[in-house]
């Protein structure tokens, strides 16, 4: 359901709050998710948010979100990165729920009496709205991937230096099943188990080749 004229001028009446306090804002909801839902590390970077970079990312796709609220179609192209991005880290439709609910209860501890109850509802129903397009297009995604919806092995087959510190590395299925199409500038994930830690990390890389049915 769209947006009424009211509520999307709500949310971007709370455009210059959120650029003032923005990393804030998301810092403490990482901070606050993590600590209750230890699983979702699985999905982040400790880097990226320790140095901060993560946090002022999510709040980068905010404001863009929020000042293009009645022209969405503005954001396609970046959305649609953002859910190649969500399907290489295995990010399912549950996960959106978890996320709002930090989302909206941060904006209301940080921006105070800004957040008054229309204006919670105004983005309560945004996010909603920005959740199930992103999640809509994942799903498809999964489906674009047949049967490969879990991490599988792959072996190298061949490491090139293409100049200095950038190579290419050939990935071979270990099952010799078929790969899913991909276009060049997409992401893949390796997935990584640290034990000591209780969860494990992903790290996405950029796939260089046409698509091909054994690499």
């Amino acid at each position: 359901m769209a947006l009424s004229y009211q509520e999307a001028k709500l949310i971007q009446d709370t455009i210059p709050a959120l650029t003032d306090h923005g990393e804030r804002i998301t810092t403490t909801l990482y901070r606050g998710m993590l600590r209750d839902h230890p699983e979702l590390n699985n999905h982040f970077n400790p880097v990226c948010l320790a140095s901060g970079r993560m946090p002022r990312a999510l709040m980068a796709v905010i404001l863009n979100y929020a000042s293009n609220i009645n022209n969405i179609t503005e954001l396609i192209p970046k959305l649609e990165r953002m859910s190649h991005k969500h399907c290489s880290l295995r990010v399912i439709p549950e996960n959106y729920s978890i996320v709002a609910r930090y989302l909206i209860g941060t904006f209301a501890e940080v921006l105070g009496p800004a957040m008054t109850p229309s204006v919670i509802d105004a983005w309560t129903k945004a996010y909603w709205m920005l959740a199930r397009m992103l999640a809509g297009r994942e799903s498809q995604l999964y489906r674009s991937f047949g049967r490969w919806q879990v991490y599988r092995q792959f072996r190298i087959e061949k490491k090139v230096e293409e100049a200095q510190d950038v190579y290419s590395i050939y990935l071979v299925p270990v099952d010799g099943q078929p790969l899913p199409t991909f276009m060049p500038g997409q992401y893949v994930s390796v997935h990584v188990d640290l034990p000591a830690k209780g969860h494990h990390q992903s790290r996405q890389y950029s796939l260089s080749d046409a698509p091909q049915q054994d690499y």
